[in-house]
């Protein structure tokens, strides 16, 4: 007797881990509010979310001051803030700069920022901050300002821009 029900619990265990557990559940509406669920289908439209540039912060520089100088190769992480009622997934950004100013201008693909809550900020969650070499051409100007243009998107291929500037402070 114990084989038997051994055996049986054994077809039920079998029958539990080979089988999808929507199909106990037939008819009934499983809700798939996670992220992470590779089913997930929460409503999500983007329509009340706005994505804007909030921030940066200089991670490296090649002197170590914190201020950005000419022919200095620097590290920028940027800040991004979402101003609108509707929660943000899957954000990520690119940057452009065409300003005759940067010598050398890298940065990985996009900066991803992973799902921003209404009315927060996020920094991007990677170490895949971009990375800008220096050279002003303009001897005697005690300051440059180099404009930057962000531009971000999300899952849904909702996509905004924005520009900010960076200011390259002379060394004297």
């Amino acid at each position: 007797m114990k084989e038997i029900l051994r055996y049986i619990l054994f077809l039920v265990l079998a029958s539990i881990l080979f089988t999808s557990c929507e199909d106990f559940f037939e008819g009934y509406e499983l809700p798939r509010d996670n992220p992470l669920d590779i089913n997930y289908n929460a409503p999500y439209s983007g329509e009340n979310v706005l994505i804007e540039f909030d921030s940066y912060k200089i991670t490296e520089d090649t002197n170590g001051d914190g201020i950005i100088n000419p022919g200095e190769d620097i590290v920028l992480d940027i800040c991004l803030k979402n101003t609108g009622e509707e929660n943000a997934i899957g954000v990520k950004a690119k940057i452009e700069c065409k300003s005759i100013i940067i010598l050398t201008f890298s940065s990985f693909n996009y900066m991803y920022y992973g799902n921003i809550k209404a009315k927060e900020k996020a920094w991007s969650l990677e170490d895949n901050y971009f990375n800008m070499h220096l050279k002003v051409n303009y001897p005697g100007i005690d300051s440059v300002q180099i404009p930057i243009k962000v531009f971000i998107s999300d899952v849904k291929d909702n996509q905004w821009e924005d520009v900010f500037y960076i200011t390259v402070y002379s060394e004297d």
